[in-house]
């Protein structure tokens, strides 16, 4: 089953993200997985705020998982986002909606004509801003001893690392970028 909510941050990693070439929606699958690096990783799909950071983390082995730098978007955009997912909900209903796993390209048709986006336009809208400004960041191994910075929340959940930004965002993905080169250059 495909969630279309507003998935909490901190479980990002328990799943599969499914896109749609309409809209930036991401459809949820819940899924237990492992993580590992693939050689057709698609850093084009990764958030440049946390580029450099995945891509250093990468270059020392240490998977990561699906993750969000956190956006502030106007609300326009929102407004625009919510009459596309209005016309995914359609195509769901009669003909079916192909997505896309980003991570290993798998096609899947989403129908179902019983499906109801979760949300109307005022309480997406009223949800969504604040939902999108937080980010996110989880990778395998313990690191939870990296917990010194400002605005970043470090939660453990089984062997994954969450890293969740509350606030000045780029700024906290930067120091955490330090925080690991620190790490491997003693």
């Amino acid at each position: 089953m495909l969630r279309t909510d507003l998935v909490p941050h901190t479980d990002f990693h328990r799943g599969y993200w499914y896109k749609s070439n309409l809209s930036d929606w991401y459809y949820f699958k819940e899924y237990n997985r492992d993580f590992k690096i693939t050689k057709n990783f698609r850093y084009d799909l990764v958030d440049k705020d946390l580029l450099p950071l995945v891509k250093f983390l990468h270059s020392h082995n240490i998977p990561t998982t699906p993750s969000c730098s956190g956006h502030d978007y106007p609300e326009s955009y929102f407004k625009s986002l919510y009459e596309k997912i209005k016309i995914e909900e359609y195509l769901i209903n009669n003909i079916g909606l192909k997505l896309t796993n980003i991570e290993t390209f798998e096609e899947i048709e989403f129908q179902d004509s019983l499906y109801s986006f979760i949300y109307s336009e005022d309480a997406f809208l009223s949800s969504i801003k604040d939902y999108s400004k937080y980010g996110i960041l989880g990778i395998k191994g313990n690191f939870s001893y990296i917990n010194s910075i400002n605005n970043l929340n470090v939660l453990k959940d089984g062997d994954i690392t969450l890293f969740h930004a509350v606030k000045d965002n780029k700024k906290v993905w930067n120091e955490l970028l330090s925080v690991f080169i620190s790490i491997w250059e003693h």
